[in-house]
Formats: structure tokens, C-alpha cells, sequence
């Protein structure tokens, strides 16, 4: 009777042992392993979202190299978005500051001038300028090699530079080259960037006459008289190249008529690509210039934009359209 006893609470405590264990293991593996897995798991959704901010709380040592792999993934984010962010507001900046030095009043007497710039990123390296200085007036069309940031900020010294040395009285334009690409060269071997910039500078003077001095495209000039267009040679030196470019660099005049007009371009338009990767090329703003040289400048320019429409654009694109006014249009405007 006494082992039959025992025998009966043994079988108790067994029971009791069992249902213990079924009723209360399935509550320690949720809280110990599935809970943890549910949160690393949403974590690792809203991390692979972009979301740096998911809290991942500590874990048991089962999942804790899952976990520890997630944070450092977090972390890497964090500090991705931080730099993406610091990089963002630079470009803004430098945006912003490159947007307003472009110039607000494309006037000089006796031409008719339009202008058209767009930056393959937020900031661009292609630089042009009406400039209005001691009753004299010039124009500038320059291009940074490639583009992006470095290249913003080196047209950005190109343009302060000119203009110093403008109102300081230097009006001769290879003297103004010479030392616009003494500073460049310092400031770009100190920003350790592999640049330089291609720039030409204009000086309008009475009845046509234009001076220019400095290393670009060839000036494309549509003479009114012969419908033709005539493309004329630069001469000079990439900028940011030599410590001294003086036995380079030399003035150079040009002569503009009544109803002939005047085409600069940075090279980002000629080298644009269709899509069996022919160039735009030079001889196609040729040909449209001949056909379209007798009407105004923002005809022109509109032609031209709407002819890139094929063509992929890689890089910053800019020009600018100077149509001489005849003299019975000069009397008018005066």
C-alpha cells in the first residue's frame, strides 16, 4: 500500500513537472529567441530602408553576432547619410554662390546678346561673363575640365580673379591672363586636382571691333554678307597648365558687321553623343548657324537646344549669341 503511495505522487509530480514544462517553455523560447529574431528582423528591414534611426536593444548570445553585424551596418548608415548630407550643403552653397555670379545684365551697345549655361551636376566648371568696367565692356566664355565641385570652384576663383584685376585698371587682356593663371595654378596645385581651364576673353571697342586673347573653341562668326560662316582659330594656353604662359598669350582683333553674329560654346555641346555615338560636333553648329544667322540671337540659341534634344549631354554645356546691330538699329537704340 506505501508503494503504491509513492508510486501515485511520483506520477503527480511528473504530471506536474509536464505541464509545467509544456506551458511555460513555449513563453521562455518566445521571450528568449523568437522576440529577439521579430525585432533584429524589423530592424534589419527598416536599416535595409535607409531608416539609421531603428533601435536595436541587446540580445542573448544566440543572435548576438546577427546583432552586432545590424549595428555596425546602422552605424555605417548613420555616418553615410552625415557625409552625404555635409557633401549636399556644400553643393548648395557652392551652387548658390556660382548662380549669382552669373551676369543679370547681358548689355553692350550695338549688339544684341542671349546666353544659355546648364551644369551636367548642381555645380559646373563652364564660366561666361558680360563684364562693365571703367566704360569698357568684355565678355568671357571659359570651360574647367570635367565638372562637379573642383571644377565649380576653380571657374568661381577664374571669375573673381578677371574681375580684380579689371578693377584694378588692367584692361590689356593677355596681361590679365598671365596673372589670372599665376593664381590658378597655386590654388589648384593646393586643391591637388588635375585641372585646367580653357578661357577667352573679349574687349568690345567701336564700329565691330573686338580684341580677344586666350585659348578656347574657335569663335563662330556667320558674316550677314556672304551667309557664310567663318570659324576663327584661338590662340593662347590652357590656364592651370605653366607657371608662365607670357610668350604664349597675344591679342588678337576681329572685325563684326551689320547683321552678322557672333557664337561662343563650350565644348560639352560639340561632344554631346546620339544614340549610334556620333558626336554633335563643331560642323553641325556650322550648318546651323548658316541657316538661321539672319534671325535674332534667342532664335538661334533656341535652335541649338532643341537640336541636343537626341544627343546625351555628359558635360556642363554653355553659349552665348552676339548678333551685330546694324546702324539704323544702333540710332534706334540709342
Amino acid at each position: 500500500m506505501l508503494l503504491y503511495s509513492l508510486s501515485l505522487k511520483l506520477l503527480h509530480i511528473q504530471l506536474y513537472a509536464t505541464l509545467i514544462i509544456v506551458g511555460i517553455f513555449p513563453l521562455f523560447f518566445y521571450k528568449i529567441i523568437i522576440k529577439p529574431l521579430n525585432i533584429l528582423l524589423y530592424a534589419m528591414k527598416e536599416v535595409s530602408k535607409g531608416n539609421s534611426k531603428v533601435t536595436i536593444p541587446a540580445t542573448t548570445d544566440e543572435i548576438s553576432l546577427a546583432t552586432q553585424t545590424l549595428n555596425q551596418v546602422k552605424n555605417d548608415l548613420e555616418n553615410y547619410i552625415s557625409e552625404k548630407s555635409k557633401t549636399e550643403t556644400i553643393m548648395e552653397i557652392a551652387k548658390n554662390i556660382q548662380t549669382s555670379l552669373l551676369p543679370s545684365d547681358l548689355d553692350v551697345f550695338g549688339y544684341e546678346i542671349v546666353a544659355y549655361s546648364k551644369p551636367a551636376d548642381d555645380v559646373g566648371g563652364d564660366y561666361y561673363d558680360i563684364i562693365d568696367e571703367k566704360g569698357k565692356k568684355y565678355a568671357v566664355i571659359g570651360d574647367v575640365c570635367g565638372h562637379g565641385l573642383a571644377a565649380g570652384l576653380i571657374m568661381i576663383m577664374a571669375q573673381t580673379l578677371i574681375h580684380s584685376c579689371l578693377q584694378s585698371g588692367i584692361t590689356d587682356l593677355t596681361e590679365i591672363l598671365i596673372r589670372v593663371n599665376q593664381t590658378l595654378l597655386s590654388n589648384i596645385e593646393r586643391l591637388q586636382e588635375d585641372k585646367y581651364m580653357t578661357l577667352t576673353l573679349f574687349r568690345f571697342e567701336e564700329n565691330g571691333k573686338i580684341i580677344h586673347s586666350g585659348a578656347h573653341q574657335d569663335i563662330l562668326v556667320y558674316r550677314n554678307r556672304t551667309k557664310k560662316v567663318e570659324a576663327i582659330k584661338t590662340y593662347g594656353c590652357w590656364l592651370g597648365i605653366l607657371d608662365d604662359i607670357s610668350d604664349l598669350v597675344r591679342n588678337n582683333e576681329l572685325l563684326l558687321e551689320g547683321d552678322d553674329m557672333m557664337l561662343l560654346f563650350t565644348d560639352g555641346i560639340i561632344e554631346a553623343i546620339d544614340e549610334n555615338q556620333n558626336r554633335y560636333e563643331k560642323n553641325r553648329l556650322i550648318k546651323l548657324l548658316e541657316e538661321n544667322g539672319e534671325f535674332q540671337p534667342e532664335f538661334v540659341k533656341q535652335k541649338i537646344i532643341e537640336s541636343l534634344n537626341d544627343y546625351t549631354i555628359e558635360d556642363d554645356i554653355t553659349l552665348m549669341v552676339f548678333k551685330k546691330m546694324s546702324i539704323l538699329k544702333e540710332t534706334r537704340s540709342m
